[in-house]
């Protein structure tokens, strides 16, 4: 198993345990149970779609043939995270609160796949390329909830 799917695999189910916590502590079981259907939507439809988790080993490559892909990843990975901390903070009312924080950010990596799919080879990428791919990812952090919120209202229409 890939390093990205451990790290997809590891914020899925931090993301599970954060719905169960705010369920329980907010007494909101129907909404709880909803969001966790949403995110088991969302995990058959990478399973589906791009064959995640590859369990067994196999050939799949993100990118083209080029370059070394890890530090592209973990650019875009930490401007993503910026964006959604910079909306968090944005529009925060009130008091702070770490699971407010860390829910969004467990999402992350879900935004990250439509970007990765973009790049193709990361030796190639000019300066101005990586700096645009950061500004994507960093509007991509930040609008993450208004996406996921048409989504939903699309699959509840």
């Amino acid at each position: 198993m890939e390093a990205i799917d451990l790290i997809l695999i590891g914020c899925f189910g931090i993301l599970v345990v954060l719905i169960l916590v705010e369920a329980v502590r907010s007494r909101r079981v129907l909404r709880g149970l909803g969001q966790l259907a949403i995110l088991a939507l969302a995990g058959l439809l990478l399973w589906l779609w791009i064959g995640f988790p590859r369990l067994e080993g196999g050939d799949r490559r993100h990118f083209g043939a080029g370059g070394n892909p890890w530090p592209m990843i973990i650019l875009i990975f930490v401007c993503i995270v910026v964006g959604m901390a910079a909306r968090y903070f944005f529009y925060l009312k009130g008091k702070a609160s770490w699971g407010s924080l860390l829910k969004p950010l467990c999402v992350s990596p879900i935004v990250l796949l439509p970007l990765l799919g973009t790049l193709q080879d990361t030796a190639q990428l000019e300066p101005i390329q990586v700096v645009s791919f950061c500004l994507l990812a960093f509007q991509n952090g930040f609008f993450w909830k208004v996406v996921f919120e048409r989504a939903q209202q699309k699959l509840e229409s």
